[in-house]
């Protein structure tokens, strides 16, 4: 009786432990279910929620989204003339800001074309083409610049032709004698200049990587002289801002100046730009004094205007006898091309 006991005593505990062991593992069962159950879910809603991260970043939601930056502060981008709206800042450009008289130049394919003061196109990287095409005395001239160092402080060198005989010509047969005598004779004078450039310009962050300049400082000097290809009865010029650059434009001597400029780009559509200029020569007072201030606006993104003063002092032999003079100073430039691409290659040299 007692081993009958004994025998369904331990019959049962095994009965029951083995129930527990087939119920804990139909709920690991259970468990592992709910999981792979579960994990679909949770992976839709990470990568719903990256495409919710993701919605705006087309092109179009870039550029509502900076027309919406630009009506909330106007003056942080209006007519921002190397930016415009919903470009890249990458591809903003900043050879604008460099004026033709810094050491820098502008880029390939691009350039701009002014009334006053040069127009410029880029030729290649590093090297530009200019010429004043009108309202200048001496036209033609054709200029060519070339920047040999580009770092921390810029260095290039401008070299170029021109000549005065067409204004010569023009102004004895308009009645200018002041300029020309009615007897004067007017040889070809083909007249010959060589500048050097040096330019430190001061960097603001517009982005992770791109910087853009707004001082720009510069020094620069150069000479000029005139070759005849003729007998000539020319005087001197005896007038402020053309006296200390005759002796090139009537073959009477060599002219040298020495400059100094500072650029300040006070906005986006806004830049200030003043000059030092001290010249000597073969010329009445072998030296001279000139400053020119001005400042430029733009338009539009690619149309800008220019307004200022010339300042000239000198003790010229003029019949004035005054050895000062100011003019006014007025120019409209219209900007083409964009900025340049990064050289594709190794060491400048194409893969394809």
């Amino acid at each position: 009786m007692k081993q009958c006991d004994n025998i369904n005593f331990f019959t049962l505990f095994t009965i029951f432990f083995r129930s527990v062991c087939y119920y804990n593992m139909r709920i690991n069962r259970i468990y592992i279910l709910i999981i792979f159950l579960l994990l679909p879910a949770g992976m839709y809603a990470q990568s719903n929620k990256k495409q919710k991260l993701n919605k705006g970043t087309s092109k179009r939601q870039i550029k509502k989204r900076q027309k919406d930056a630009y009506e909330k502060n106007r003056d942080a981008n209006a007519f921002n003339p190397v930016q415009p709206m919903g470009s890249r800042g990458s591809q903003s450009r900043d050879d604008i800001f460099w004026n033709s008289e810094s050491a820098n130049t502008v880029y390939k394919s691009s350039g701009n074309i002014s009334l006053t003061t040069p127009s410029r196109y880029g030729l290649k990287h590093g090297l530009e083409l200019s010429a004043v095409l009108g309202y200048d005395f001496w036209v033609p001239n054709l200029m060519i610049k070339k920047r040999w160092y580009n770092n921390r402080i810029i260095i290039s060198s401008r070299h170029g032709l021109y000549s005065a005989t067409p204004g010569f010509h023009w102004a004895q047969n308009s009645g200018h004698y002041d300029y020309v005598d009615s007897l004067t004779t007017i040889p070809f004078v083909l007249s010959v200049r060589n500048e050097v450039f040096f330019s430190y310009a001061l960097y603001h962050d517009v982005g992770c990587i791109q910087r853009q300049p707004f001082v720009i400082l510069t020094l620069s000097g150069g000479a000029d002289f005139g070759i005849p290809f003729g007998e000539s009865t020319m005087t001197e010029l005896k007038h402020h801002f053309l006296t200390n650059r005759g002796p090139a434009l009537t073959r009477q001597g060599v002219s040298g100046y020495v400059k100094a400029r500072g650029d300040w780009k006070a906005y986006d559509y806004l830049y200030l730009g003043t000059s030092l200029n001290f010249f000597f020569g073969n010329f009445t007072g072998n030296w001279s004094f000139e400053n020119r201030t001005e400042m430029q606006t733009f338009i539009t993104q690619s149309f800008s205007l220019s307004v200022g003063f010339s300042f000239s002092a000198g003790q010229y032999n003029i019949p004035s006898k005054s050895n000062v003079a100011i003019l006014p100073f007025f120019d409209l430039t219209w900007y083409f091309g964009q900025k340049e691409s990064r050289q594709k290659g190794i060491y400048n040299k194409k893969l394809f």
